[in-house]
């Protein structure tokens, strides 16, 4: 279960993430258990101030559920992860 609340907060870090479809997949995952979906896809494509780690320090302080790692941040991300557990 999500918590008490029953909503899953998530989303998927990536560029050029406009065709993914993840939320759907995820959407339907929740709704075969009862859960809600806020999912959010945070696209770093163009943005020349995107800070991956800042952006996962925000997820984790807002309290996300989590989010998934694409391209081209799954090595940084494995590094993060390192620092943070």
């Amino acid at each position: 279960m999500a918590g008490q609340t029953d909503i899953v907060r998530c989303g998927l870090i990536g560029e050029n993430l406009g065709r993914s479809r993840f939320a759907d997949g995820l959407q339907l995952l929740c709704h075969a258990h009862g859960l809600t979906l806020d999912f959010d896809l945070i696209d770093s494509a163009g943005r020349t101030d995107f800070d991956f780690e800042s952006t996962l320090e925000v997820c984790r302080d807002e309290g996300w559920t989590g989010v998934s790692v694409t391209h081209p941040f799954k090595r940084q991300a494995a590094l993060w992860l390192g620092d943070a557990l």
